[in-house]
């Protein structure tokens, strides 16, 4: 005859049980915590015979997001084609700067050797943060510019004289000008704040190849990976972020607690359970 199940046994399955959970709850909630994201993509963007490719939007929380797209534009004087790394948030640059950024070495934007090294951080990098950056392109043509050539005093209604700007208009040729040559697997660093964690801001680097390039018409940027971790970390260029574990429902969590106590040792509580909740007449 089995042996009758007393009340205080049943407490300390039921204790057993609810210190497993928070145990293993803890551990799952603590890793879950860090929801760290790196995407394989292995997509090219880029112009081919003077048709940009399909842009590449990253997947970013919140409503900051950052694209990847190319740019062609024929004039009368020159041919450009590039590769950009943009903020697609806010109307006007100084708005998509507040959001989103990518740092590069050169204040212009046009990212180089430096800015890919593997290993360097957003603080290591320096230049200055900017809403767009270009991962590859060529200019063709000629360029335009206004040169300062002196100052004439001409006299104005006052009386006076007033001091104006005489300039002249200087044509020079692009020769070639490519931004980036080539490169194989650099990193690009990105940030962004995200709008789900009260506007912090948010690391991330893009991995990237360019191929040889010296048509305007003809850019080509293989986007190979990317990769942010929401808990303000700033990853170093190439720095895997932890793996994201999702939170466990409280069915898994139970079916953890019936792998601590085994079969057995759940019959009897559920068997304890039942009586507890059976009315006496």
């Amino acid at each position: 005859m089995a042996k009758p199940q007393t009340n205080c046994q049943h407490t300390s399955d039921t204790e057993r049980i609810l210190r497993s959970l928070a145990a293993v709850g803890a551990t799952l909630a603590a890793a879950s915590d860090a929801h760290a994201m790196r995407f394989t993509v292995n997509q090219t963007v880029g112009i081919e015979n003077g048709v940009p490719t399909s842009s590449l939007a990253l997947s970013l929380p919140g409503v900051n997001g950052i694209a990847i797209q190319a740019v062609y534009s024929a004039g009368t004087i020159a041919v450009a084609g590039f590769v950009q790394i943009r903020s697609i948030n806010a109307n006007t640059a100084t708005g998509a700067r507040s959001y989103a950024q990518v740092q590069s070495a050169i204040r212009t934007g046009f990212f180089d050797a430096v800015s890919g090294a593997q290993g360097l951080g957003w603080n290591s990098i320096g230049g200055n943060p900017l809403y767009l950056g270009s991962l590859g392109g060529v200019r063709k043509g000629t360029q335009v510019a206004r040169v300062l050539v002196g100052t004439s005093q001409l006299p104005n209604s006052s009386g006076g004289f007033t001091a104006t700007n005489i300039y002249s208009t200087k044509v020079s040729p692009y020769t070639n000008f490519a931004f980036a040559t080539t490169y194989a697997n650099k990193y690009f660093p990105f940030r962004f704040r995200d709008s789900t964690r009260d506007g912090q801001w948010t690391y991330g680097w893009i991995e990237a190849s360019l191929t040889a390039q010296s048509d305007p018409s003809n850019v080509s940027v293989k986007i190979i990976s990317y990769a942010w971790e929401p808990d303000g970390h700033q990853l170093m260029m190439g720095e895997l972020p932890s793996d994201a574990i999702p939170e466990p429902a409280s069915a898994g969590l139970m079916a953890l607690g019936a792998m601590v106590l085994g079969a057995r040792g759940v019959r009897r509580w559920k068997q304890s359970r039942q009586a507890e909740q059976t009315p006496t007449l």
